[in-house]
């Protein structure tokens, strides 16, 4: 499969997505794979509680899967407007869409 995001990036997606849904015993697994990823221990720790990585593009990409959450990925033209302003580019959107999608097949909210 091809992507544009790093493997760290899509699994701080998929981290900041199972613990905004509550998936807690999925979490513990997710972190040990972003850690293999490459996502720094504090990142990790930040998103296990629900906060914000200190990597600035892991903390839009993050908020990009909150924000599709929150919204059943509906985004109106001024959230893809501030998406793009935080360096997430439309193909990583898309590519964000698609792993936040899977994960709300997975819990069955979708």
């Amino acid at each position: 499969m091809s992507t544009r995001l790093l493997a760290s990036e899509r699994q701080a997606v998929l981290l900041a997505a199972f613990t905004h849904l509550g998936q807690q015993a999925s979490c513990s697994l997710l972190a040990v794979s972003a850690r293999e990823a490459g996502l720094l221990e504090d990142d990790v720790e930040a998103l296990l509680g629900g906060g914000v990585p200190r990597d600035k593009r892991l903390a839009a990409l993050a908020a990009t899967a909150l924000l599709l959450l929150d919204s059943s990925g509906t985004l109106t033209g001024v959230d893809l407007a501030d998406l793009e302003a935080a360096g997430i580019e439309h193909v990583d959107q898309i590519e964000v869409a698609a792993l936040v999608g899977i994960e709300i097949r997975i819990s069955g909210r979708g």
